[in-house]
């Protein structure tokens, strides 16, 4: 059951990790590529709207990947006897979920109803400033998360699935043991 649970959450951990890292080079490229085009009246807002399907998609990604990784790491901190280390990592995948949550629920839509204003508006105008404030904060949460999923991670490759233990009795008291050192264990 350990292994398992460990499993889902290095394979969550690794998906929304991987995503976000290629979503940000795929952003990247495309306003790269479209601001290098002479031709183009407003490259900003065409390539906003090249990637605004990527981004709708990804975040329902995420919500699964982060989903995956509440109900994993949460298990493993009632399962776990030494808790520090499932802990933080449970910590830290419930403060990437809610600021995952708060740009998915409120800046992403506010991002994406401001996306036609902003493309005709002027860079000094309030509109302009408004759209930029939104989209510093989702990159911002961006960062963070990404942060905070990357140490989940390195936290997750460090310790390893939970060892299962036996309780014995042995000529010093009760002693866990690894389970598989304990010749009269049966898992079945």
């Amino acid at each position: 059951m350990t292994r398992l649970l460990h499993t889902l959450a290095v394979l969550a951990a690794g998906v929304w990790l991987g995503g976000m890292i290629l979503v940000a080079i795929a952003a990247q490229s495309t306003f790269s590529v479209l601001n290098a085009e002479e031709n183009l009246a407003q490259p900003n807002a065409i390539a906003g709207r090249v990637m605004a399907p990527t981004f709708g998609k990804f975040d329902k990604v995420q919500l699964s990947c982060a989903v995956a990784l509440i109900v994993a790491t949460g298990c493993t901190v009632i399962l776990a006897r030494r808790k520090i280390g499932p802990i933080l990592r449970f910590a830290m995948v419930c403060v990437a979920t809610g600021f995952l949550i708060y740009s998915v629920q409120f800046l992403s839509p506010k991002i994406l109803d401001m996306q036609n204003d902003v493309a005709g508006a002027k860079s000094d105008s309030e509109i302009r400033a408004a759209f930029d404030e939104f989209h510093e904060s989702a990159v911002f949460i961006s960062k963070v998360n990404l942060a905070l999923v990357s140490f989940t991670l390195i936290g997750l490759a460090w310790s390893g699935p939970l060892r299962e233990t036996v309780t014995t009795d042995g000529p010093t008291g009760t002693t866990d043991v690894p389970a598989t050192n304990n010749p009269t264990y049966n898992p079945t």
